[in-house]
């Protein structure tokens, strides 16, 4: 395991967080999963790792997930869509 599976690499990063709306919004309107956003970001993340960060929004209500584990599509809520506009 590498450092960063132990932790979201989302965590206190708003300008990382900024671009997986930007990805989740310019790619994949109808949403994507985890690996596309690592893929997307490039910042050598796998998916699981990835998943963490993401259900991370989730809880902030800036994500929906649809589905469960790494098959999860994730799309914007409202206030997700809020944050890329502003």
């Amino acid at each position: 395991m590498n450092e960063h599976t132990h932790h979201a690499p989302l965590a206190g990063a708003s300008s990382t967080t900024e671009e997986v709306l930007a990805i989740i919004v310019s790619e994949e309107p109808h949403g994507v999963t985890a690996d596309h956003v690592a893929r997307a970001l490039g910042l050598g993340l796998d998916g699981e790792t990835m998943q963490a960060a993401l259900e991370e929004l989730v809880a902030r209500g800036l994500l929906d997930r649809r589905g469960l584990g790494l098959g999860a599509i994730y799309t914007l809520t409202a206030t997700g869509a809020t944050e890329t506009t502003t």
